[in-house]
C-alpha cells in the first residue's frame, strides 16, 4: 500500500492496517491517531512529526524509520 492510499482510507475512518507494507513511505506530519499498524512493515518510512498517539505498533518493523 502506498502512503497516499493509507491516508485516504484513514480519512474515511479506517483504522486497522494490520500487516500493511509501507516501506519507504512518506508519512511526514501525518495525523494517524489511534491507527493500528500491528505487524506492519515501515522500514525506511519517514515518520517525522507524525502523530501516532494511541497507535498500536505490535511487532511492527520500524528499522530505519
Amino acid at each position: 500500500m502506498k502512503a497516499d492510499q493509507l491516508l485516504k482510507n484513514y480519512a474515511a475512518g479506517v483504522r486497522d492496517f494490520t500487516g500493511v507494507n509501507l516501506s519507504e513511505a512518506n508519512l511526514r506530519e501525518a495525523d494517524l491517531t489511534g491507527v493500528i499498524l500491528d505487524r506492519a512493515i515501515l522500514d525506511g518510512a519517514n515518520l517525522s512529526h507524525a502523530n501516532l498517539a494511541h497507535a498500536s505498533l505490535i511487532e511492527t518493523d520500524l528499522n530505519g524509520a
